[in-house]
């Protein structure tokens, strides 16, 4: 009896995850390209500090695409390499002497005055084209929404040390959370963009003011949607798929931490509740199919072989939907309890720095929360 209710718990909390995560839209590998997006070209923008590592793989990669770019990074004080390894490629690189903002938007609104072309991109350091069309395909969507407001992309992350892939319930938060993909399209009401990679031109971008929106703000793409929806621009939003991949915080377990530290509980206040609430049901059922699988080992309350098959049912679920967002292996199947515990470890820290001190830290800039952030 209590495993037959343990079991059916766990796959309502499986299908309330796939109900939130329900039509994910990615960006296709082998789009239909029209003459028009090929020869279109494109300010590429990208704000670096301390960069050295990563823009030698964004920068190829946009130079392999189809599509012409005119690339522009914005120098944020970096001191290590970062301006050594610039003079090996074409692009340009602009200084910043001070940033008044301390954080990313005023060098991405820096970066603007330097840009050649109406269409212009933002994208962070650690992201990589991850085919040659993949410029294309976004000028092409851009196009459909009319060469308008914004388009933008969360990139997949990729994991070349097992560490990394306690980003797993983060990135799947981010996109379960952010009230676009899931079956329920009356909830699906935007409060935000994706910040790793975002397009838009230079006519709505100073109309709107930018990022000038998002200068007080931890996470700059809420002020970038409420800037854009107040003049009714549209907002589209995109994942990166096999197209646009993404290395965070690829310098140890500090970083992983602090990184994700900064944001996520600020970003779970824009999930709408009912979200919020089957989000919670999803992780909790992992949790349970692990402590009926413990309970099963220890105490003969619970069978083994049923208890032992649930925690592999809600691992392939887990599985299916992470996969989607960031690149794991079949081993992770059985590790899933890790990165739960690890996200509820580290949301716990967020909401103390946020609620209780008032302050986040990255980069080595403390960054003062507002009572509207």
């Amino acid at each position: 009896m209590i495993q037959t209710a343990i079991f059916i718990f766990i796959l309502i909390t499986i299908i309330c995850g796939r109900l939130v995560f329900f039509s994910p839209k990615f960006l296709k590998k082998s789009p239909a390209f029209s003459i028009s997006s090929q020869n279109t070209s494109v300010s590429i923008i990208i704000p670096a500090k301390n960069e050295a590592r990563n823009l030698p793989h964004l920068i190829n990669s946009i130079f392999k695409q189809t599509a012409k770019a005119e690339v522009i990074v914005v120098n944020d004080g970096s001191d290590d390499n970062t301006s050594e390894i610039l003079k090996s490629f074409d692009v340009i690189e602009v200084k910043l002497a001070e940033n008044p903002w301390n954080g990313k938007s005023f060098v991405c609104y820096t970066g603007v005055d330097y840009a050649s072309h109406d269409l212009i991109i933002f994208m962070d350091a650690d992201i990589e084209f991850t085919n040659s069309h993949a410029l294309e395909q976004m000028i092409t969507l851009y196009a459909e929404q009319h060469n308008s407001g914004v388009l933008s992309v969360q990139p997949r992350h990729k994991t070349k040390k097992l560490y990394e892939k306690l980003s797993a319930i983060f990135n799947l938060i981010t996109v379960m959370g952010i009230n676009v993909f899931s079956a329920f399209k009356s909830l699906n009401t935007l409060s935000t963009v994706f910040g790793p990679v975002m397009m838009t031109n230079q006519f709505d971008y100073k109309m709107t003011d930018g990022h000038r929106a998002s200068k007080e703000k931890i996470i700059e793409g809420e002020g970038i949607f409420k800037a854009y929806q107040k003049y009714s621009l549209p907002v589209k939003l995109y994942l990166g798929g096999d197209n646009v991949g993404m290395r965070m915080y690829p310098n140890g377990l500090k970083e992983l931490t602090g990184g994700w530290s900064k944001h996520i509980a600020r970003g779970s206040t824009n999930t709408h509740p009912v979200h919020m609430t089957m989000i919670i049901l999803f992780l909790g059922g992992g949790m349970t199919a692990l402590s009926a699988l413990l309970i099963s080992l220890l105490i003969p309350i619970i069978p083994v072989i049923p208890a032992l098959t649930a925690y592999v049912i809600y691992g392939i679920s887990f599985y299916m939907l992470a996969d989607k967002v960031i690149r794991l292996g079949w081993l992770d199947i059985f590790l899933y309890p890790v990165y739960i515990l690890f996200f509820f470890m580290i949301y716990s820290l967020s909401w103390y720095n946020i609620n209780i001190k008032k302050q986040v830290v990255w980069k080595g800039q403390r960054i003062s929360v507002k009572k509207d952030d």
